[in-house]
């Protein structure tokens, strides 16, 4: 059956997703070492910093299903999605057109891999990581993407002085030479609320924003940042959360299908 012709467009919705969620995305971020609270500092700055430690444990496992929809760009359409996550080992994502359910799109990452087919257009990418910056136009890291798509800190905050409470959060700022990374953590929860990176030499942002964060991964997730001059944002709410089941990736190209 003909697919009708609201929904050509998803194969642009397809490259914005991966946009959205990993074009701003370097490889440089780095594991931060825990290091001793100042005692002499206020009791309630004293313990935020082992809490928000606490709060924001890497999930393992976990398989979310759930619908997105882009705003932006002249695209306002929405999607399925299935993902899954192991951590560090491997992030798969399979796409769905919103109104028929076929599947359009799935993609395979790992620390150093990548592997994708479009339906639409009946395409394949199979290689490094570096060929997934390719196909995005931008640079990819796979343990920052891990951190935004599953609701953890790109870089956890190593020294209490680091932090600031503002409105009922607690921010976080880490200035480098390649980004700068703003974090907000709930003052009671300290479960991340929000994060931003900017890459001010790039001239390239990405924020996300974090809202009914479970034991395992936030419920909505909402990716915002401007792509030609335009307000181009992301949501994703998921309806399904486990952690408990055995997850599989499967991953096998059509035949057919030609290299990207």
């Amino acid at each position: 059956m003909r697919m009708p012709s609201m929904l050509i467009p998803t194969n642009r919705l397809i490259h914005l997703i991966l946009v959205l969620v990993g074009v701003m995305v370097f490889s440089t971020a780095c594991k931060s070492k825990k290091k001793a609270v100042d005692a002499s500092l206020p009791a309630e700055m004293v313990d935020v910093l082992p809490a928000i430690n606490q709060a924001n444990v890497p999930v393992n496992i976990v398989q979310a299903r759930g619908k997105g929809k882009v705003k932006g760009l002249g695209i306002g359409q929405g999607f399925k999605i299935d993902l899954r996550h192991r951590s560090d080992s491997v992030i798969w994502v399979d796409v769905s057109a919103n109104l028929l359910g076929i599947k359009v799109a799935r993609l395979m990452v790992t620390p150093d891999s990548v592997h994708f087919y479009n339906k639409l257009d009946k395409t394949y990418l199979t290689g490094s990581v570096a060929d997934l910056q390719k196909l995005v136009d931008g640079p990819v890291g796979f343990s920052d993407l891990q951190a935004m798509i599953t609701g953890r800190p790109m870089e956890l905050p190593n020294n209490i002085r680091q932090m600031a409470k503002d409105e009922g959060a607690w921010v976080f700022v880490k200035n480098s030479t390649e980004r700068i990374i703003t974090m907000w953590f709930d003052a009671d929860s300290h479960a991340l609320i929000q994060q931003s990176v900017n890459y001010p030499k790039e001239k390239q942002a990405l924020s996300a924003t974090y809202r009914n964060t479970t034991s395992t991964i936030p419920e909505v997730l909402i990716f915002s940042t401007v792509l030609n001059g335009q307000d181009v944002e992301l949501e994703i709410s998921f309806d399904q959360i486990d952690n408990q089941s055995a997850v599989s990736y499967p991953f096998n190209i059509p035949r057919g299908y030609k290299s990207l």
